[in-house]
């Protein structure tokens, strides 16, 4: 399959870096259509056959001499069905994984809050 959209960030924010990105892509299918009711937003805006929804759970580690890593913790496959509307779904599904994966976050990293 064909990837789509990536959503790279703080967990803390994914809903608002996800809408962010769908908007942009709501902004482009936009583009071309002249009728309103043609257009399609964030209620609306669905996967037209089975999709996955693909939720990978990571840290990324810095340190002063130490390059860059990162270090994948989880990886989750979702099915969307024919149909599904993407934000609503794909929100609600991430939430979830993010919530099972706290422990995860918590267990990687070397200073917390």
């Amino acid at each position: 399959g064909e990837q789509i959209l990536v959503v790279d960030g703080n967990p803390e924010n994914f809903k608002e870096d996800f809408q962010e990105k769908l908007n942009k892509v709501i902004k482009t299918l936009n583009a071309s259509k002249k009728k309103d009711e043609e257009k399609v937003s964030l209620d609306n805006l669905s996967v037209i056959e089975e999709s996955k929804l693909e939720l990978v759970s990571a840290v990324r580690y810095s340190a002063q001499y130490v390059p860059m890593f990162t270090l994948t913790l989880d990886k989750k496959e979702i099915t969307m069905p024919k149909n599904t509307v993407i934000f609503p779904f794909a929100s609600d599904e991430t939430a979830k994984y993010l919530n099972e994966q706290q422990q995860k976050y918590k267990d990687s990293l070397f200073l917390t809050r």
